[in-house]
């Protein structure tokens, strides 16, 4: 996130850049201070992502039913989960 000066200062060169820098490399910078000035606008309206605190389970036929009887009691009480199925074999298909 910027700092009020830096916001400023960027501001300030996105409307006096100066005629000398034209071309390709003036949209460059244009493009580059634009940038900024959008990651700045979505760093100040939104919080940083959190990562939600999980638990991984690796579930097979040794899983105790106590074990499995806990997870669906999780999920039923939960609003998003995820389920990794890379794993599963499924034979002849």
């Amino acid at each position: 996130m910027l700092s009020p000066a830096e916001y400023n200062k960027i501001a300030w060169q996105l409307e006096n850049i100066t005629a000398i820098v034209t071309g390709r490399p003036r949209q460059n910078l244009l493009n580059k201070l634009k940038k900024k000035l959008y990651e700045h606008e979505f760093a100040s309206r939104f919080p940083p992502f959190q990562l939600y605190h999980y638990r991984q389970y690796l579930i097979s036929y040794n899983t105790s039913e106590q074990t499995l009887q806990h997870l669906i009691e999780a999920v039923k009480n939960s609003a998003s989960f995820t389920l990794d199925t890379e794993s599963v074999c499924i034979p002849y298909q």
